[in-house]
């Protein structure tokens, strides 16, 4: 795989102090890059005419402005539809990679022969400027992931294969006809990903981290990350994962459609604990006992603390 090309769909909304860094990144690869597709959603800041000025000077950039602000899965489907080189891979504008990424994840896919790669993530306080940890632990190399295996990695509270941003082929996303779920303003990874494991993607994850991801929430800094313009919903991630079993009924294995249907119900879980959390500004005695009679949010928010605590362990040092 050698001579195979790589396209990079990059949406972006408002992110003039970011952009640059995240094209770069993809400039710096140690494979060329043949297309870097920008996907401006509708910015009103100073995002255009930064990538303008990069684009002068790189012929691979091309710059797609949306109409409006559409969100990020009409902006990522807008950006693949312009593709037209053999792999698309997804950086987000406030995001980088590390140089050898690129290259790292054609070998992968080569030696596997896969039409789906990725790789773990580098978290990253965009606030202070500093990695701080990757997101699962780098202890057991290379696996090839069905359908079952990822799901079960999806839960809330677990390892986070769904917020994976791989590289897959062009052909075989043409010929299934998959697509980023406009109607999600959140979750669209998740969605996306065992959407087209349901389709037949031969799927190879990584616990080498080459995607640097910026963080919702800095654990260096301690501030939440400016660019970021995820609004999670947990309660609505729980429904179009109960759609999607429907909608791919036949092609996901029992195995499988069970443990979709327990990352839904963590994801339900979740959006419970937030209500519980936000109720303590009002009746945090009430709040402390709807949380302590709802077994499954409990288990799950013990579940929690105890990963919040395991990753500041040396196996997920950077």
């Amino acid at each position: 795989m050698a001579d195979e090309t790589v396209a990079v769909v990059i949406p972006v909304f408002n992110g003039a102090a970011v952009i640059e860094r995240a094209i770069q990144s993809v400039l710096d690869q140690t494979v060329p890059i043949a297309e870097i597709i920008v996907v401006d959603d509708g910015s009103t800041d100073d995002t255009v005419a930064v990538v303008e000025r990069l684009a002068k000077a790189h012929p691979a950039i091309n710059l797609v402005r949306q109409p409006q602000n559409g969100g990020v899965s009409k902006a990522r489907n807008a950006g693949n539809a312009r593709a037209t080189a053999d792999w698309v891979a997804i950086l987000d504008g406030d995001d980088t990679w590390r140089p050898e990424r690129t290259e790292k994840l054609l070998e992968l896919a080569s030696r596997y022969q896969a039409n789906f790669v990725a790789d773990n993530m580098v978290l990253h306080d965009l606030e202070a400027g500093v990695d701080f940890r990757v997101m699962m632990a780098p202890k057991w190399g290379a696996i090839r992931v069905d359908q079952e295996t990822y799901w079960r990695n999806c839960r809330v509270g677990g390892p986070q294969f769904a917020i994976l941003k791989p590289m897959i082929r062009r052909d075989f996303m043409e010929t299934s006809g998959l697509e980023y779920d406009e109607e999600i303003g959140n979750g669209q990874d998740l969605i996306f990903q065992g959407e087209a494991l349901a389709l037949g993607a031969r799927a190879v994850v990584t616990s080498k981290a080459w995607y640097v991801y910026s963080a919702r929430q800095g654990v260096v800094s301690g501030k939440m990350n400016k660019e970021s313009r995820t609004n999670m919903n947990f309660e609505g991630i729980a429904d179009r994962i109960e759609a999607l079993v429907a909608r791919r009924a036949d092609l996901i294995p029992p195995p499988a459609k069970k443990q979709a249907l327990i990352c839904r119900d963590t994801m339900r879980a979740m959006h419970r604990i937030n209500v519980y959390r936000a109720s303590q500004k009002y009746d945090r005695p009430a709040a402390a006992l709807n949380l302590l009679t709802d077994q499954a949010a409990l288990r799950l928010f013990c579940k929690i603390r105890y990963r919040k605590w395991r990753v500041t362990r040396p196996d997920y040092a950077v």
